[in-house]
């Protein structure tokens, strides 16, 4: 094995630390994956270094190469058990945003089967929504309906004075 004088070791040290950095996030989702190339890539550095002399540089350089190596299997594990929880999260959300669908479905089921006209209304009497016994009775689509306060839609405009009380 060639002797490498310090400027070529830093600039080998550079290049391997780099790779490693890039498989942190390459490869967060394989913990032992990513703990296998640090293996490959880090651990023969440290017994090389030392092989070129047990001087101040030389175990300087093993030892912090020791020690990137320790500080990026920490933090590729904590970055690997916050992916496993933001996808345990989205996942409840799915499954949340599914059970919302199907209620809404449901509801939607009974609103349009129910054999009286409905408006379902906001605390501003602003419509969200008819059921199709609605349309029948008042004329009026629920696209027309929907959006606009019920007043303005069912009230004759010269009636709307006395409906002021209601409201």
């Amino acid at each position: 094995i060639q002797q490498l004088d310090l400027v070529h070791l830093a600039l080998l040290l550079l290049v391997l630390t780099g790779l490693v950095a890039a498989a942190v996030s390459a490869l967060a989702g394989d913990l032992h994956s990513f703990r296998l190339f640090v293996l490959a890539v880090l651990g023969p550095v440290a017994p090389a270094l030392l092989l070129h002399g047990i001087d101040r540089t030389h175990l300087g350089a093993a030892l912090l190469t020791v020690t990137f190596a320790a500080f990026t299997l920490r933090l590729h594990r904590r970055g690997h058990l916050d992916l496993v929880e933001q996808q345990r999260a989205l996942a409840l959300v799915e499954q949340s945003h599914q059970e919302s669908r199907r209620q809404q479905q449901f509801l939607e089921a009974i609103l349009n089967s129910v054999p009286n006209a409905i408006a379902v209304v906001d605390q501003d009497t602003t419509c969200l929504g008819v059921n199709p016994e609605f349309e029948v009775l008042f004329g009026f689509t629920a696209e027309e309906v929907t959006g606009r306060r019920l007043f303005d839609v069912l009230v004759p405009e010269r009636d709307l004075g006395d409906s002021d009380a209601i409201r």
